[in-house]
């Protein structure tokens, strides 16, 4: 998947046990179209972004990974799945994400 589009928050940095961990951040894709009576619409689709790394590089990333910023990602669409307690009832979440391989702020 190659995206294109404005980064719609700062990057947070997870760390995990190991060392290494994730920076997440959202991408707002903004597309034009012709609806049914031929006038022109705009839409905006946001996009969870992931990008695993070293340690020692995360808050590297993440300084470079501002909101507003534009940005081109190439990645693979991954999904999560989770348990979201609501109310008395557990519910079943799966959410799908960017797995980020690579990326260029424009």
């Amino acid at each position: 998947v190659v995206l294109s589009g404005n980064i719609g928050n700062n990057a947070e940095v997870k760390s995990f046990t190991n060392g290494n961990g994730v920076v997440e951040f959202s991408i707002a894709e903004n597309q034009s179209y012709k609806d049914k009576d031929d006038n022109w619409q705009q839409k905006t689709n946001w996009h969870k972004c992931k990008l695993f790394a070293k340690g020692d590089h995360l808050e590297t990333l993440a300084s470079k990974l501002t909101k507003g910023s534009s940005i081109e990602i190439t990645g693979q669409i991954d999904y999560d799945s989770y348990e979201k307690k609501v109310g008395e009832e557990t519910v079943p979440m799966n959410v799908a994400f960017i797995r980020v391989d690579k990326f260029n702020i424009v």
